[in-house]
């Protein structure tokens, strides 16, 4: 494209008297601007190759990006001035592509037009300004690889054929053989020649057996080894020479030593000897002691070591604590046991605890069957223990008294008392505090809502009233009427 009509295009998109009367801009939808994309970056593609390698496959490519422009254009909204500029240049370069042998100078000056044009249209895009800057990048960067490709274009012609094979000239007449000589002294024989150039090297072997085929030496076994079998016996390595070895590895010869094995060491400290690390006694460790600490292991490296296992170089580290594995999903937990029900064990799901015989089991399967202790549908969790000695009396709840603040430091570790409708038990000798708020009263039973007021009853008989009571009296009290009040 000339440097004229391209002054006289943009001075045009900019008058807004080509592409679009009354504005120099050019709106396009967001589905056209991004077809718009999708086909150049078909072109910044198939535009170099055809030019560069034009075979009938790239030209074909090319031609295919050309026609999706071309119906993109047809179908887009732009002004009948936009259209027939791009209409135009588009007919005219796949009308370029279609001449065998295809001219590749023309095409690809028919190709720079049709970018000129396209970047002139996008330039006045009514597009967010990161979309435009977008597609100018793509132009630019069809327009360097077209260039780049057309740099060889008219360096030389393609070679011509061969051409055909003159006519063999008629052969000579053979001359008459000459008479032979006579044989001649053997010479002396000559030096020896220098040393020839090494030949090419061989192909490659097949692959050996390798080490990863090792396998302890079995008497029985021992004639059915291939050749290159290497085993392993009292410590050592050996490989077989021959096909069913025979003899035994280290005095038949049928088998080769590869890795003598050492001579046992002496028995080290072992991990029997781990205690926790303790600073007061750390001076006193021996060499080689054995510690853990913060869930680490280590070996103590000198006798008496100074400072912390983590720190000090008198601490060797074994075994690093490993990190906090992930929190696994909530168990059934023990609020879930039920005493086994041999009537509701077709209903107990996966993962049922229940009690039988003392023992404490978990179903591994819905709906167990059998009993457990037998059946491998229950897995035995805690077996029952051995009765233990009888334990002595407890005071129980007949020792019940209400709470008194006054009285509460003389309690007695267990002494169960009443507050606010609760009962308690004290944990500790001379509780301090008030049940339910102090850590010394632990909760027996809460307090129950109130119920219903019950239907009034009968009226009684008069009371003895309060000005009955009396001190109990042992040796009175089987005189006392029913309903008389004692202290």
């Amino acid at each position: 494209m000339s440097d004229d009509r391209k002054r006289v295009n943009i001075k045009a998109f900019l008058e807004g008297r080509s592409f679009r009367a009354g504005s120099p801009f050019i709106p396009i939808t967001t589905i056209e601007l991004e077809q718009f994309e999708s086909i150049l970056r078909s072109l910044a593609v198939a535009i170099p190759a055809a030019i560069s390698q034009p075979t009938s496959a790239n030209i074909m490519s090319l031609q295919n990006a050309l026609r999706q422009l071309l119906t993109f254009v047809n179908q887009s909204g732009f002004r009948a001035g936009v259209k027939a500029e791009l209409q135009a240049v588009l007919e005219l370069t796949i009308a370029g592509s279609e001449v065998v042998p295809v001219p590749l100078i023309n095409l690809a000056g028919n190709l720079q037009n049709l970018l000129d044009d396209l970047l002139s249209v996008t330039l006045l895009l009514e597009a967010p300004p990161a979309e435009k800057d977008k597609l100018v990048g793509l132009i630019r960067s069809i327009s360097i690889s077209l260039g780049r490709a057309t740099t060889t274009l008219g360096t030389g012609g393609i070679t011509g054929p061969a051409g055909p094979q003159g006519v063999p000239g008629v052969p000579g007449v053979p001359g008459v053989p000459g008479v032979p000589g006579v044989k001649g002294a053997t010479g002396t024989p000559g030096g020896i020649g220098p040393v020839g150039p090494q030949g090419a090297q061989g192909s490659a072997g097949a692959p050996g057996v390798g080490l990863n085929n090792i396998t302890a030496y079995d008497p029985a076994l021992g004639p059915t080894y291939a050749q290159g079998q290497v085993v392993s016996y009292e410590g050592s390595l050996y490989v077989a020479n021959a096909n069913g070895p025979l003899g035994t590895p280290g005095s038949s010869p049928d088998y080769t030593l590869l890795l003598s094995g050492g001579t046992t060491g002496a028995t080290g400290a072992g991990l029997t000897g781990a205690v926790a690390f303790n600073p007061a006694l750390a001076p006193g460790y021996p060499a080689g002691q054995v510690i853990t600490y913060n869930g680490s292991t280590y070996i103590a490296s000198v006798a008496g070591p100074l400072g912390t296992p983590g720190s000090s170089s008198d601490y060797t580290l074994i075994a690093a604590a490993g990190a906090s594995g992930v929190t696994g999903a909530t168990g059934a937990g023990l609020s879930g046991i039920v005493p086994f029900d041999p009537a509701l064990a077709p209903t107990y799901p996966s993962g049922q605890i229940v009690t039988f015989g003392g023992s404490t089991y978990i179903t591994n399967v819905a709906s167990p069957t059998g009993t457990p202790g037998s059946s491998p549908d229950y897995t035995l969790l805690a077996g029952s223990g051995v009765t233990g000695a009888t334990g002595a009396t407890g005071i129980g709840l007949n020792g019940a008294v209400p709470f008194d603040p006054a009285v509460a430091p003389t309690y007695p570790a267990g002494q169960v008392v009443t507050f606010n409708g609760s009962t308690y038990i004290t944990t500790v000798a001379s509780p301090t505090g008030t049940p339910g708020t102090s850590p010394d009263y632990t909760l027996l039973a809460g307090a129950g809502p109130t119920g219903a007021t019950g239907a009034s009853g009968e009226t009684g008989a008069t009371g003895v009233g309060l000005s009955g009571i009396v001190p109990f009296d042992p040796a009175v009290a089987p005189t006392y009427p029913a309903g008389q009040v004692v202290t």
